[in-house]
């Protein structure tokens, strides 16, 4: 398991944020957009599980508009992380529009009859 995601699941910013700190150091280093994507994912689940609804909802925006343009799987993980952190905070429509964007992609992959 990445100590990362661990910290993240288990709620320790303690532990987290120096973890995210050398992570990013890291895969910008090497340009590695899903190591940065993970990380800003690890980041909004942490703070939506501490009740920090405004931290989470920037961290994953940012899974969702990364530096680069270029998105990867880690949207799938980050727009729950999303509509949680939106509708806690106050920001409704952007919870609204995360939801359909979600639907949208796990219809898509139905149809394509994607399997894990």
């Amino acid at each position: 398991m990445d100590p990362l995601i661990l910290a993240a699941w288990r709620g320790r910013e303690f532990e987290l944020s120096p973890l995210v700190e050398a992570t990013l150091k890291d895969v910008v280093a090497r340009g590695e957009g899903s190591g940065v994507s993970t990380t800003q994912w690890a980041t909004a689940l942490l703070y939506n599980g501490l009740g920090q609804y405004e931290s989470a909802r920037a961290a994953a925006l940012q899974v969702l508009e990364p530096a680069d343009g270029r998105l990867d799987a880690t949207i799938n993980w980050a727009l729950p992380e999303l509509i949680e952190a939106a509708v806690r905070s106050g920001h409704a429509e952007l919870a609204r529009d995360a939801l359909k964007r979600l639907s949208e992609m796990t219809r898509r992959r139905h149809r394509l009859g994607a399997r894990d």
